[in-house]
């Protein structure tokens, strides 16, 4: 345990002095336009995918909950306990 500690130590370390090693790519940080443009458009897609993945469930469950309001009592099963 304490041989893990002090790799991340050394790890963490290691990583503050050459930052440029903890870059998350080189694509990102290039200044080229079509590199720009597909970079925003990636963080665009994952700022917008956990809205609509909530969207679309709370969609979901307000159908879900009109769909069985709007039925009559036999059709809706039992709860299970």
């Amino acid at each position: 345990m304490r041989r893990a500690r002090r790799g991340a130590w050394l790890v963490a370390i290691l990583l503050a002095a050459a930052p440029r090693a903890a870059f998350a790519c080189a694509v990102c940080f290039d200044p080229r336009a079509e590199n720009r443009i597909a970079f925003l458009a990636t963080t665009a897609f994952l700022s917008f995918l956990p809205l609509g993945l909530v969207g679309g469930l709370v969609a979901w469950l307000r159908q879900r909950v009109r769909d069985l309001d709007s039925a009559p009592a036999e059709q809706i099963p039992p709860q299970r306990r």
